[in-house]
């Protein structure tokens, strides 16, 4: 770590130093020497008046170890009860006498530091604070390493004198040694007068009222130092406890929630032991619960790695490590904690890890990609709320100024400080009345646009929770946040000068790209809310989609100009256009394969795999205009073909390289009145849109008839109809694990302009479709 300024004392950013006790604010009291010196004094009092009345000393001692000692307070975590049961350590008794002894030499020892004020050892690492020395308990221990025995049976004494005394360390002038170390925006000045700076960064940035507090991992904290976290989401102090943190990691949390109120999140590796970890940094231990008050910091909220995210990213089940039995038990010893009972969505997570018996280390997200940990995981979380905690940072109970500020709010808005476009939010899944809008008894998204809808689109799996997006033609694209609760909540949108006809995410979710009847593309940036241009067609652009590979990243757009164009985005003009053979009309990618239907009934493939090319024109299998175009994959997770629909209220299924062609591919009716399997007259409607399933593979159509179905393509059968909407449904989406389909209600054009009705509202639905998608099981 040499390499980064993890804190330095007057010293440039660069150099390494462990953090230090501090004179932040805090709630900590100094006890007065005096009363230290008394309470010492008391003790050897008793000791001499048994020894006065010839019995053997005692010294009682509160049995930290016992659960039965310690009671849980949210508000405080776990804390010694006032009437705990004691041991006695005996001087008469072999097994305590050592002990007895071995206590009173650091008591003797404690009281000449506090007494004098001026004890230190030859090697001591002193920390100087008010004029005040204090020494390092391995201090303590080098003096008569013969004597002592060990480090830990030092510490142990330690903290059984502070808890039999009812005195904290500090006030006994013995600070435990640090491991841990910090770093980010962060400078203080010491009441000696010692300048520390933690900023690593020189680029000078301005700090906003909400700093962030995050503890890491010592591996993960180095990797984050290299990828230059700080600049990415400043202003952000991290601290890594290496571990089990020790108790001057665990006060300088503290003592930062005292004086500022940050939130603070922990990032841990999901297994039992950075779960222990973060219940430490949160609840404290059952050994160190007399200084509870002290120590605990309830509000600290876990950000990750968590358990749910390996299925969310589709973490390769080879890159996770068994559980052993010691796991097992540890787990078991967690998931039965008081405090646990408390903490649902933990409790849930517990659940899932004790499920897989897998667990995984932070570095497992290096298999996403290199730098996926500091580019994407982690602003996505810190941005749209990917934690597990409370929802609101809750204030201690404060002497100064500020206690009479209201709390600071721990979850960041989604667009800096933009406001959403509408009012109050919808229940999802709840009770509704079926009508004919909604004949389904779904449920509303909450202010819908204006006009008729043209495109939905789900955030990407990178991002925790689900974001909705919609584009329309009232020029604008719209973005909702579907919480977990059930709430759709308007977020913000932004505007082109025409109709918004496409719009897809980049695949970190920072981002939401728009194509326009404008002739133009933008690019939204969801984390300033900006939007700026990206792209120039000279007619409409009717498709655009973000395309991620190993070797490149671009936008690609096709328009009605007879081209499909591939932008990078810092630059005007395009990496590459290709000819279509006429208007492009839909289109969809799926790495490393691209899908483009034109008119006229044109149909190509493209693959992505180094620079994009052409693969193959493909004979279209229907028989009139493509309406819409949707990639499907194998088993295996890999693009193998394609659903096209066309206005004729046909889906033809299509391989790419299939074994048996006249087999494998076929074409199948729907969107048609009286049902498809009858000579009767049909009135035959456009297939407005396809969406495949991201779990079963399973299929969704949705048509101008305002009816959406479900289909098994490799089963070839329907799985469901709804019922009739009383206007078309336009446009349809899952969200990244398929539990929520989406689905437009509004004009589609499809009978011309002059039976657009102004007056009558669009719709969004949402719908809990997941179990209604599942496979038929095979006869």
């Amino acid at each position: 770590m040499e390499k980064h300024g993890l804190c330095s004392t007057e010293t440039p950013a660069g150099n390494k130093a462990s953090f230090r006790e501090t004179s932040l604010s805090g709630e900590e009291s100094h006890i007065p020497s005096s009363e230290v010196l008394e309470a010492i004094e008391n003790v050897i009092q008793g000791v001499l008046q048994s020894l006065a009345q010839k019995k053997a000393p005692v010294l009682t001692v509160a049995n930290r170890t016992d659960w039965r000692n310690i009671e849980f307070k949210d508000s405080v975590g776990l804390q010694m009860i006032p009437a705990s049961t004691a041991k006695q350590i005996r001087s008469d008794c072999p097994q305590s006498a050592r002990r007895f002894a071995l206590m009173l030499k650091i008591l003797s020892m404690i009281y000449k530091m506090v007494q004098s004020n001026t004890y230190a050892t030859k090697s001591c690492f002193s920390i100087i604070i008010t004029n005040t020395i204090f020494c390092l308990d391995r201090d303590i221990y080098y003096s008569d390493t013969l004597l002592f025995g060990s480090q830990r049976a030092v510490d142990q004494i330690i903290n059984d004198i502070s808890c039999m005394l009812k005195i904290p360390r500090r006030s006994l002038h013995v600070l435990s040694t640090t491991k841990g170390f910090v770093a980010g925006n962060l400078s203080y000045t010491e009441e000696d007068g010692t300048k520390v700076n933690c900023t690593c960064s020189a680029t000078a940035v301005t700090v906003p009222s909400n700093v962030q507090g995050i503890k890491k991992k010592d591996a993960t904290f180095q990797r984050l130092l290299d990828d230059n976290f700080f600049s990415k989401v400043s202003p952000c102090i991290m601290i890594t406890g290496r571990g089990i943190p020790d108790l001057n990691t665990r006060l300088l949390v503290r003592k930062l929630w005292d004086s500022f109120q940050i939130p603070i999140f922990t990032l841990m590796d999901a297994d039992p032991h950075g779960v222990e970890i973060m219940c430490v940094y949160k609840y404290g231990s059952a050994s160190m619960s007399f200084e509870a008050h002290h120590l605990t910091v309830p509000s600290v909220k876990w950000l990750g790695l968590l358990p749910s995210d390996l299925e969310r990213l589709n973490i390769c089940k080879d890159a996770l490590i068994p559980f052993t039995k010691q796991d097992e038990n540890k787990l078991a010893s967690i998931q039965k904690r008081p405090y646990i009972a408390c903490q649902p969505l933990w409790k849930k997570e517990l659940e899932i890890m004790a499920a897989s018996k897998l667990k995984a280390e932070i570095q497992v997200l290096t298999s996403v990609s290199s730098d996926y940990l500091s580019r994407v995981y982690l602003p996505n979380k810190l941005q749209f709320g990917g934690w597990r905690g409370p929802s609101r940072a809750r204030r201690r109970p404060r002497s100064d100024s500020r206690a009479g500020a209201g709390p600071q709010r721990a979850r960041m808005s989604l667009f800096g400080s933009t406001s959403g476009f509408g009012t109050g939010g919808t229940s999802m899944f709840g009770s509704t009345t079926a009508d004919n809008h909604n004949p389904m008894k779904d449920i509303e998204v909450t202010s819908p646009p204006d006009d008729s809808i043209s495109c939905l689109a789900f955030s990407p799996p990178t991002l925790p929770g689900n974001f909705l997006i919609a584009g329309s033609w009232a020029n604008d694209v719209r973005c909702w946040e579907v919480q977990d609760n059930g709430q759709t909540i308007p977020k913000a949108q932004q505007m082109h000068t025409g109709p918004v006809l496409d719009a897809c995410w980049s695949d970190d979710g920072s981002k939401v790209f728009t194509a326009s009847c404008d002739k133009t593309a933008k690019m939204w940036d969801l984390n300033s809310n900006q939007a700026i241009q990206i792209a120039q067609h000279d007619a409409p652009v009717k498709t655009i989609h973000w395309i991620k590979a190993p070797n490149y990243s671009c936008v690609m757009t096709g328009s009605w100009d007879k081209t499909l164009k591939f932008w990078d985005t810092r630059s005007p003009t395009p990496m590459m256009t290709l000819q279509l053979p006429e208007r492009c009309y839909c289109a969809d990618v799926v790495h490393p394969m691209a899908a483009v239907a034109t008119a006229e009934r044109g149909l190509i493939v493209y693959q992505l795999e180094n620079q994009p090319s052409e693969f193959r024109r493909i004979e279209s299998p229907l028989k009139h205009q493509h309406r819409c175009v949707a990639i499907f994959k194998d088993k295996v997770n890999k693009p193998t073909g394609f659903a096209l629909g066309s206005i004729e209220g046909r889906v033809a299924i299509h391989y790419i390289n299939p074994p048996n062609p006249a087999k494998d591919n076929f074409t199948f009716k729907c969107h048609r009145s009286n049902g498809t399997n009858t000579s009767a007259p049909q009135d035959i409607y456009a297939v407005n849109g396809i969406a495949f399933h991201p779990v079963h593979g399973t299929l969704a159509t949705v048509g101008s008839d305002g009816r959406f179905s479900f289909w098994d393509k490799d089963a070839r059968t329907k799985l469901k109809t709804s019922e009739q909407l009383d206007q078309p449904i336009s446009a349809c989406c899952f969200n990244h694990n398929g539990n929520i389909f989406a689905y437009a209600s509004s004009y589609d054009w499809s009978k011309g302009h002059e039976f657009y009705n102004p007056q009558k509202k669009n719709y969004i639905f949402l719908r809990n479709a997941a179990e209604e998608l599942k496979p038929r099981n095979k006869k």
